[in-house]
């Protein structure tokens, strides 16, 4: 721990972001004016003259004061852009569903929240018009009940699964449909998700739902990643074979659990900055583990208010604080958003947090 305190100081950090080259000039054009001030100062006489000089000092600063909040109006807060890559954990209610939005590349949905969450109207409405995918961890409700609802309102390239999505049948075309496992990666942009989980050899004993399911145009790309052991069965509680996704993006990332509770999916996804967890905080015996390996940063529990299975559950909030890991949920914080930019991150939340 104290490594990484060193190793990433961000309490001793400021940084400046500059949107551009005018926003740079006006920077360097404040920090000559106040190299002249200050000069031109310490060549006064003593006295009278050193009030002027404090005078001139602060007229300096207060200059820099100016172009900096010009250039930066939260602050040391990031700004979204050009260049930064987004991930909201969307407020559904009781259930998932996590935009990630590349600088250079169309976004990717990951789950579709439960049914009557109008998820494609509230993205159309944030001017996302295309997907390059839309990830269902598992063919439940609280995870593809608005599924339907996406893609009637926007254009999704693929359709990525691991178990059948009947529910899916009427609305996805044969050519949407793509069945992945532990080992192969979807990209957009620089954006890239390794799935983790369930291993390839559960997927391959069930029947996905179209066969050939695999959409062209090379916006969502296969590739091949170490995947992980100690299958479930195909038969079992859905949540075993949950789609499990490390997504990368530059030197941010973020492990993506859907409903697989550590204690069953057992994975090494290596140090991420941020965790969702699983399952929207259920009690999971193996979250400890988890944590020792990955040493997130930060952790999002997606959870709906008052919701009747007590989620997220005292032993998850305890497990997570014992480790240091700074929790934001969705039943209390509305929709949770990470700003990436190149060096650093930082996560924003409707209540302010």
């Amino acid at each position: 721990q104290i490594a990484r305190w060193l190793a990433a100081p961000d309490w001793a950090l400021v940084s400046i972001p500059i949107s551009g080259p005018v926003a740079l000039a006006l920077v360097y054009v404040a920090m000559l004016a106040a190299g002249v001030l200050i000069r031109a100062g310490a060549h006064r006489r003593r006295g009278l003259a050193a009030g002027r000089r404090l005078v001139r000092v602060a007229l300096a600063a207060l200059a820099l004061a100016v172009v900096v909040g010009l250039s930066n109006p939260d602050g040391d807060r990031m700004r979204p852009g050009p260049g930064r890559l987004e991930v909201t954990v969307l407020d559904v209610g009781q259930g998932d569903a996590i935009l990630i939005d590349p600088p250079r590349g169309d976004a990717i949905l990951v789950d579709a929240g439960p049914p009557g969450s109008e998820l494609g109207d509230r993205l159309h409405d944030a001017g996302v018009e295309r997907l390059a995918a839309l990830v269902i961890t598992h063919d439940q409700l609280d995870h593809s009940g608005s599924a339907a609802d996406v893609l009637d309102r926007i254009e999704v390239g693929n359709v990525v699964h691991a178990a059948p999505i009947p529910s899916l049948a009427g609305a996805a075309t044969a050519s949407h449909l793509r069945q992945v496992g532990a080992g192969e990666t979807l990209s957009s942009g620089r954006l890239v998700l390794d799935v983790l989980w369930p291993p390839r050899s559960v997927v391959d004993s069930v029947e996905p739902l179209v066969r050939g399911g695999v959409a062209g145009g090379g916006e969502v790309a296969a590739g091949s990643r170490a995947g992980a052991a100690a299958p479930p069965s195909a038969t079992s509680d859905p949540n075993r074979h949950s789609l499990v996704l490390l997504a990368r993006w530059r030197g941010f990332s973020m492990l993506l659990t859907g409903d697989a509770e550590a204690e069953a999916a057992t994975i090494e996804p290596g140090p991420v900055d941020v965790l969702k967890v699983a399952h929207h905080g259920s009690e999971d015996r193996g979250l400890a583990g988890l944590l020792a390996r990955s040493a997130p940063r930060a952790a999002i529990i997606s959870a709906g208010a008052g919701n009747p299975h007590g989620h997220p559950t005292s032993a998850t909030l305890s497990t997570l604080s014992e480790a240091g890991v700074r929790t934001f949920r969705t039943d209390r914080d509305g929709d949770v958003r990470i700003v990436a930019g190149q060096d650093r991150w930082e996560i924003r939340t409707e209540s302010g947090g």
